[in-house]
């Protein structure tokens, strides 16, 4: 006699881990890509920027998922480290007037010398030429109070013995000590090359305008 309840549909059973590897899933992989998607679900709750697994702030908008606070953030960008340039290039480039440019003095001397001389060979321009010529006077002045100064910073006894030398310029011994200082025995390589132009433009001035010189002496 047939069994008149009917059969019911039997619940397939869950796959074991064998069988899934099987139909070719592998449970290692499995569980990565479950622990892979649980990483990336992790979001900021302000700006939904995708967090690691242990942040607590959002390195994006400054979001403290703990305390639901927003800190303030600032992109700090690195620059680019500049050439280093040489103590001597720099110096050059930043101040002229450094122990490192003696060309300097001598060019700026040299044409303050030059000048009187080429104004005063022109009838039209000797006016300027007499102005040149207390331009340069006063120039030169400049330069020796700038020379005691150095003298006196290599040591005293250097500047008391210009100070003397300049006194008693009247004698020849006395001017040729100041010569000697200046073009020797001074370690300032600007007076040397301020001298030099000096003494340079006053001889060709000289040459240049020779007679008006002398008249103006008498």
């Amino acid at each position: 006699m047939p069994d008149p309840t009917p059969n019911k549909p039997q619940q397939p059973k869950p796959a074991s881990p064998r069988q899934s590897g099987e139909m070719g899933i592998d449970p290692v992989m499995a569980e990565l890509v479950k622990s892979s998607a649980q990483a990336t679900s992790k979001t900021c709750q302000q700006c939904k920027a995708f967090l690691q697994p242990n942040a607590v702030i959002c390195t994006t908008c400054g979001y403290n998922l703990q305390t639901g606070k927003t800190m303030g953030t600032q992109v700090v960008r690195e620059k680019a480290p500049k050439a280093a340039k040489s103590p001597s290039a720099a110096s050059n480039f930043e101040n002229p007037l450094t122990a490192e440019t003696p060309w300097v003095f001598f060019i700026v001397y040299l044409v303050l010398g030059i000048a009187p001389g080429v104004l005063l060979m022109n009838e039209s321009t000797e006016q300027f030429g007499y102005v040149a010529a207390g331009i340069f006077s006063l120039a030169s002045l400049v330069l020796a109070i700038f020379m005691l100064v150095v003298a006196f910073r290599e040591s005293m006894a250097q500047g008391l013995a210009i100070i003397v030398c300049w006194l008693l310029s009247c004698l020849i011994v006395p001017a040729f000590y100041i010569l000697y200082y200046i073009f020797f025995k001074t370690e300032d390589p600007r007076i040397k090359g301020g001298y030099a132009g000096l003494v340079l433009g006053y001889l060709i001035t000289l040459f240049l305008a020779w007679d008006k010189l002398a008249a103006l002496r008498q």
